[in-house]
């Protein structure tokens, strides 16, 4: 009704993203690096599925609970419009 929960759920994923910076950033992360792997998965995704290329979302996140708080996780989101005919 007054936003409250909108505000509260803004501020958490600016907390997330502010991790996820200082991770990257702890890690020694090259912005470069990660484009280049960003580019190099689409072409091999891109020759077998046909994909949305605007919702496309991948990401490195940084330890959490789900890995036991060791290890980064690559994360893909990638909208498929369909399988391409080999």
């Amino acid at each position: 009704m007054f936003g409250f929960g909108k505000k509260q759920k803004s501020a958490e994923e600016a907390r997330n993203r502010l991790k996820l910076v200082i991770y990257q950033d702890r890690m020694n992360t090259n912005p470069k690096l990660v484009e280049q792997l960003k580019r190099e998965i689409m072409q091999v995704i891109q020759a077998y599925i046909e994909i949305d290329n605007t919702g496309l979302d991948i990401k490195i996140s940084p330890p959490s609970s789900q890995s036991g708080g060791e290890v980064p996780a690559l994360e893909v989101n990638i909208p498929i419009k369909g399988w391409k005919v080999r």
